[in-house]
């Protein structure tokens, strides 16, 4: 991105020069300076603007970098470490009336109601 960065650059001061150099000729031959100031302005603007154009292209693409190395480090587990299953992290209990087997933290069972041992 860096190399079609500088091209663009490259190519819009060439044409600013171009742009100079014909509107320097032109004032010559019209004996008349404002068209060189009028000439000289615009290319100062075209340069600037393709120059802040290019800066944000390219801190565009690095800030996409950043992003995606961020993302992909986020999403990376440790070698040789998985993630537990629900069913490891959280303790379950069974209903001694119907038999369901529900999460830990619940008095009551949702199945048939009865009160539920801890």
């Amino acid at each position: 991105m860096k190399k079609k960065a500088f091209a663009i650059e490259a190519i819009s001061i060439a044409l600013a020069i171009l742009l100079l150099i014909s509107g320097i000729v032109l004032s010559v031959a019209l004996e008349n300076w404002w068209v060189f100031i009028i000439q000289f302005s615009s290319c100062v603007l075209i340069v600037l603007l393709v120059t802040s154009f290019s800066t944000m292209m390219q801190q565009t693409d690095e800030t996409l970098r950043l992003v995606r190395d961020l993302h992909d480090a986020a999403h990376k587990q440790p070698a040789g470490e998985s993630a537990p299953a629900k069913s490891q992290t959280e303790s379950r209990v069974v209903c001694s009336s119907c038999g369901t087997s529900q999460p830990g933290n619940r008095s009551v069972c949702y199945n048939c109601g009865a009160q539920l041992k801890k």
